[in-house]
């Protein structure tokens, strides 16, 4: 079995609400959607994520790669990994060029799985769970509004809350009428995205926030001062997740190394193949610690691709990162479903997902008419005031 076509296909999908955090506000997801065809006709599915304009960039590196990839065997995927990085030159920018890159990946497990007739799981490892924890991200509205919708969470049979970090007074007002709405026994996490500095970070937790019963805080402080987030672990009582700070394998060994964080965060989509997502879990097992699948908003093939890898890898033992459920639409055939918090992971050979070809159309038209989803498709000025970086008003 050979590769023999590459197919690269934008999509714009808007979300259900936007989603604000405090880099801008995000209106849905664009993605690439992958296509690799191989000489006995088999079609393997995957998707690239586009965080930032322009989309020409990603599909500039997934073109790149075609050369790298005819008459490859798809099951020498640790060789194509290789070659795509150090031969093409992404391995100067990892962050970028995984991201544009991971559709080929899961492309190549999905036509692995569909050779093999076997769910991708089974291939990683086996199932050590089908049932998938996920979070409940609570979106940026009104006190009484998120109260809602995270009691409407909790009825539905979500554990775990998670809410993005704006500023301090609105933080508090909107952690006061959730655990009010909730109770202390659901989880709730807040996702700070590096925008505190490690003295704050520490006052902050050990001050106001220590009433609020926080399951972690993910990334309070800039990505790459491994040092500060190790201080600010060590200073609060509270577990700290990293994030932005170990975004692929080389990034996580040295989070792990310093110390850092009591969580790391792993997304398929930003490491450079699925070997390296199981062997950064493996460093973190190792260590003592669990890992957590990280979102950057997935349509219907990453998301099972997340699955997959969630249900194979021991040590994801806390809820996962999810926003599927915010997307007004999918290019699948079904939608994945999601019960009582938890997702099912496929059983169908490769990804266990159909793309649907209408659906895909409907999605690149819409790209087309709107262009593409990014953080900052709101104008600054239109937002809340949000601290980037810098120190906030404490």
């Amino acid at each position: 079995m050979k590769l023999v076509d590459l197919r690269a296909t934008p999509l714009s999908i808007p979300f259900v609400k936007p989603l604000i955090w405090p880099f801008g506000s995000q209106d849905g997801i664009t993605l690439v959607l992958v296509e690799l065809e191989t000489d006995d006709g088999l079609v393997g599915v995957g998707e690239s994520s586009v965080i930032h304009r322009p989309v020409e960039a990603t599909l500039a590196v997934i073109e790149s790669a075609r050369a790298y990839l005819r008459d490859e065997d798809p099951f020498n995927t640790e060789r194509i990994a290789k070659k795509l990085r150090v031969l093409g030159g992404w391995q100067w920018s990892r962050g970028f060029a995984n991201r544009a890159l991971s559709g080929i990946e899961a492309a190549l497990w999905d036509l692995i799985g569909k050779a093999c007739r076997q769910p991708l799981y089974k291939l990683l490892g086996g199932a050590i769970r089908k049932e998938i924890a996920v979070i409940k991200v609570l979106l940026h509205d009104e006190p009484a509004a998120m109260a809602a919708v995270a009691h409407q969470a909790v009825v539905e049979g979500y554990d775990t809350l998670y809410l993005k970090y704006t500023t301090i007074p609105a933080l508090l007002e909107r952690l006061e009428a959730i655990r009010a709405a909730v109770g202390d026994a659901p989880k709730l996490r807040i996702d700070f995205n590096q925008t505190l500095s490690p003295g704050f970070a520490v006052a902050l937790c050990n001050n106001e926030l220590r009433t609020y019963n926080l399951e972690f805080i993910e990334q309070p402080i800039q990505a790459a001062n491994l040092e500060g987030l190790a201080h600010v672990r060590r200073s609060v009582g509270v577990p700290v997740a990293a994030d932005e700070s170990c975004q692929h394998m080389y990034q996580a060994f040295n989070v792990i190394r310093a110390e850092a964080a009591d969580v790391i965060h792993i997304n398929p989509r930003m490491h450079d193949n699925l070997w390296d997502v199981k062997k950064t879990a493996g460093m973190a097992e190792a260590a003592g610690l669990p890992v957590v699948g990280q979102s950057l908003v997935e349509g219907g093939a990453a998301q099972a691709l997340m699955l997959h890898v969630i249900a194979s890898t021991p040590n994801f033992i806390l809820a996962n990162q999810c926003m599927y459920d915010n997307l007004a639409g999918d290019y699948l055939t079904a939608r994945l479903p999601i019960v009582r918090g938890h997702m099912r992971v496929p059983e169908g050979p490769g990804l266990g997902v159909t793309v649907d070809a209408d659906r895909v159309q409907e999605y690149a038209d819409h790209f087309r008419a709107v262009g593409t989803y990014s953080v900052f498709n709101t104008p600054q000025e239109e937002l809340p005031t949000i601290p980037v970086r810098g120190l906030p008003s404490y």
